[in-house]
């Protein structure tokens, strides 16, 4: 098997296992952790291509992310959410919106 299929084969595993799409770097990872042999600018140039090479098969939602296609449009609310139950520790409290540290914050003037 060619080092552009191995790559591309890695590729879509991976984005298979994350339907909400991965990031440029995070597909550079994967493909070195399961192919350490695979030079970095190689799985680069094969990653950079994606789109290109296979425009029927995946998309790029935003700069630098890269999705199946076949998640592209799915419907709203089947994705995984933020959790908004979790609990600031007693270090940090909102106020209006912002998070604010109990620290006093040191302010240098220069001229």
């Amino acid at each position: 098997m060619s080092v552009r299929a191995r790559v591309t084969k890695i590729v879509f595993d991976e984005l298979e296992r994350h339907p909400d799409g991965m990031q440029w770097a995070d597909l550079l990872r994967a493909i070195q952790a399961e192919d350490p042999d695979i030079h970095p600018k190689t799985a680069n140039g094969i990653v950079w291509k994606l789109v290109e090479d296979h425009p029927e098969t995946v998309h790029k939602p935003a700069r630098g992310r890269f999705q199946l296609l076949k998640y592209a449009n799915r419907p709203e609310g089947s994705h995984q959410t933020a959790r908004t139950d979790l609990e600031l520790p007693p270090s940090l409290r909102v106020c209006g919106g912002a998070v604010t540290l109990n620290a006093p914050i040191r302010i240098r003037r220069t001229l």
